[in-house]
């Protein structure tokens, strides 16, 4: 066999090898793309939800979930969270600004963290935690609704309420169904009580955060190493 032959059968050789690779990567991307993100996220209009998580108390806990999440307005007037739905769920969550008292606004250019933790602005549901607990690994379609933007659907992971997430689980006053215990008649608030700002370099601390505060953060999902846009 000649050289100039055999350099043509080595380089034909080559090019079928490479060929199963190249289907090979061209397949695992085309599956990549059917995984859910680690660290769901979406945006409609100037709405953005980030790192959403269902959390579900474990057997004996409170009979109730909680949605965790960062609402962020980047438009130029305030919206209000009108609603909060899990699909699979019959009914939705109930909404309570911090210390259970009002609703839920997301100022112009702010925003507020539902951490479902105590003082804290909260979306939770009584009776669900049964239901929820045959998810728990997986992901749920929760819509938040907003005053202007209307619906702003993300596929939400469903976390054990347990290590980092126990502090933001539901409360057993959520599960009952029953007023927080600090909920008062707006006008018996003493000035300045629920809308004190935080000082500097506490803001990330559970607890100091408030409704249209951009100081606190929710809690992440399990593996943040990616996010998508909805």
């Amino acid at each position: 066999m000649s050289r100039s032959l055999r350099r043509g059968v080595l380089a034909a050789s080559l090019v079928l090898a490479v060929a199963p690779l190249s289907a090979c990567a061209a397949s695992n991307d085309a599956t990549t793309l059917q995984v859910h993100p680690d660290n769901p996220e979406a945006s409609v209009g100037s709405i953005q939800v980030q790192n959403a998580v269902v959390i579900v108390p474990a057997d004996g806990g409170p009979d109730a979930v909680s949605v965790s999440a960062a609402l962020v307005n980047n438009g130029g007037r305030a919206q209000t969270l009108k609603s909060v739905t899990v699909q699979g769920q019959s009914q939705p969550l109930k909404l309570a600004g911090p210390n259970g008292k009002g609703g839920i606004t997301v100022p112009a250019n702010g925003q507020v963290v539902l951490l479902g933790g105590k003082d804290q602005a909260s979306a939770t549901l009584p009776g669900a935690a049964a239901r929820a607990r045959k998810d728990l690994g997986s992901f749920e379609k929760v819509t938040f609704t907003f005053s202007s933007t209307g619906e702003v659907p993300v596929d939400a992971s469903v976390v054990p309420a347990e290590g980092y997430y126990e502090p933001f689980g539901p409360s057993p006053q959520a599960a009952s169904g029953a007023p927080s215990e600090s909920a008062s008649p707006s006008g018996s608030a003493s000035p300045g009580e629920s809308s004190k700002p935080g000082k500097p370099g506490s803001s990330a601390e559970p607890g100091s955060g408030e409704s249209g505060s951009s100081t606190p953060s929710a809690p992440p999902s399990p593996n943040p190493s990616q996010s998508a846009s909805g």
